[in-house]
C-alpha cells in the first residue's frame, strides 16, 4: 500500500478559524471587509481558505482592540506598517512601535515644544538611540507637558532622566524575550513585527500593576509599616 501523502496546506475553514481565535465569524468577515485581516486563499479545497497567518493576525487584532482599546482606523494603520515591511530590521521595528503611539494629541503648544527639546537633549545625554521626529517622542513630550500643567509646578527633566536606566533594563528584557521567541518559531516578517507590537502593548498593564505593588512594598519598607 502506498504511503499517504501529507498535505502541504495546513488550513481550516472560517468556522474553525473562529473557534481557534475566539473571534466570531461575523467579526472575521467584518475585519476582512475593513482590510485589517488579510484576504483568504480561495484556491484551497474544502473551504480551508485560512492558515496560521490569519490566526496570528486575529490574535493581534484582539489585543489591539481588547487591551489597547484602539479603534479600527488605528488598527488599520498598524497592520499596514506590518504588511508593507519586507524584513525585520531597525526601521521596520521602529515603524511598528511608532504606529502604537497615541494620535490626536492636539496642537504643539510652546510648553510641548519646550518639553520635547528637553526630552531630546536628555536622551542624547543618556546616549539613547532614538528618532527625534518619532511619534513616540512627541507622545512623551505631550505627557511631560501635561504633568507639569496638571501639577502646577515645573517638573525638572532630571526627574525623568532617573528613569532611563531602569526602563532601559526592562526594554532589554523585553527584546531578549522577543528574540528568543522568534528564534524558536517559524514566523513571517509581518507575524514577527506583530509579536513586537503585541508584546509592547499587552505587557504594559502588567508592568504598571507590578509597579503599583512595588510602590506599596517600598512604602512599607521605607515608612516602617511592614507586617
Amino acid at each position: 500500500m502506498a504511503p499517504k501523502k501529507t498535505p502541504t496546506h495546513q488550513g481550516f475553514d472560517v468556522s474553525e478559524l473562529a473557534r481557534k481565535s475566539a473571534v466570531s465569524v461575523a467579526s472575521i468577515k467584518f475585519y476582512l471587509r475593513e482590510g485589517i485581516l488579510q484576504s483568504a486563499d480561495l484556491s484551497q479545497p474544502s473551504r480551508e481558505y485560512y492558515d496560521g497567518s490569519h490566526l496570528a493576525r486575529l490574535r493581534l487584532i484582539r489585543i489591539l482592540r481588547d487591551v489597547g482599546k484602539l479603534p479600527i482606523k488605528r488598527i488599520r494603520d498598524i497592520v499596514k506598517v506590518l504588511d508593507r515591511s519586507e524584513s525585520v530590521n531597525l526601521e521596520s521595528i521602529g515603524d511598528a512601535l511608532a504606529a502604537l503611539s497615541k494620535g490626536g494629541l492636539g496642537r504643539e503648544t510652546a510648553a510641548v515644544k519646550r518639553a520635547k527639546a528637553e526630552v531630546c537633549s536628555m536622551l542624547k545625554d543618556q546616549k539613547i538611540n532614538f528618532t527625534s521626529d518619532s511619534p513616540i517622542v512627541n507622545e512623551l513630550a505631550h505627557a511631560l507637558a501635561g504633568v507639569r500643567r496638571a501639577a502646577g509646578i515645573e517638573v525638572p527633566i532630571a526627574m525623568l532622566a532617573q528613569y532611563v536606566d531602569p526602563m532601559n533594563a526592562i526594554a532589554t528584557l523585553d527584546f531578549r524575550s522577543m528574540l528568543n521567541f522568534i528564534a524558536s518559531g517559524n514566523m513571517g516578517h509581518s507575524e514577527t513585527l506583530g509579536y513586537a507590537v503585541v508584546g509592547t502593548l499587552s505587557w504594559e498593564p502588567v508592568l504598571l500593576a507590578l509597579r503599583k505593588i512595588l510602590h506599596e512594598h517600598q512604602a512599607r519598607a521605607l515608612l516602617g509599616a511592614g507586617r
